[in-house]
């Protein structure tokens, strides 16, 4: 930031050029901070204090650049995944992040419950910060139901059950886990 700061008998009056070339004049007690809101070259013209005293100084001016913010873009290695499915979350375009979760690092592997968006904060080399953020969609399968089948053990031969996917869960009618697999 530009600050002046003036001592003699206030109000004082500050006349500057902001970056644009355009002119202004304002009113100030000690200190005034002229806002920089475009890259450019700022010029303290003159301050004039209450008695009318000019100060005697030479033109001072401050070359400012404003950098623009960073871009933070968020990958995930899967953006829909199975409940307790972990995947990586990756974050870009900055030198050092801070997720909403309080880790600090590039990247984390999560592993949401329900359906999450993680939210990272990016700085660059200039300290400039922006935020970027990824939806992690979590899939909860349904349950097939099946009803009124009866089966029958303890017979010869033992009848043979199949079924077709990943991780069939096999249950009595008292809905007591038997058996894990196909």
């Amino acid at each position: 930031p530009i600050s002046v700061q003036a001592i003699g008998t206030y109000p004082f009056t500050l006349v500057y050029e902001d970056a644009g070339g355009n002119m202004h004049s304002t009113g100030f007690n000690s200190m005034y901070v002229i806002p920089e809101t475009t890259p450019g070259t700022y010029r303290v013209n003159s301050i004039v204090d209450a008695i009318g005293c000019k100060s005697d100084m030479a033109q001072v001016s401050k070359t400012i650049v404003l950098n623009p913010k960073p871009t933070i873009t968020v990958s995930a290695g899967t953006q829909s995944v199975c409940v307790g499915t972990g995947t990586e979350i990756k974050a870009s375009g900055g030198v050092a992040y801070k997720w909403d979760n309080g880790i600090f690092t590039e990247s984390q592997t999560v592993y949401p419950s329900t359906t999450t968006i993680y939210t990272v904060t990016g700085a660059d080399v200039f300290g400039c910060k922006a935020t970027g953020s990824i939806s992690v969609n979590v899939i909860i399968p349904s349950m097939p139901i099946v009803t009124d089948v009866t089966v029958t053990v303890n017979t010869s031969p033992v009848p043979a059950l199949t079924a077709i996917g990943n991780s069939i869960k096999w249950y009595d009618n008292q809905n007591n886990l038997l058996y894990i697999g196909n």
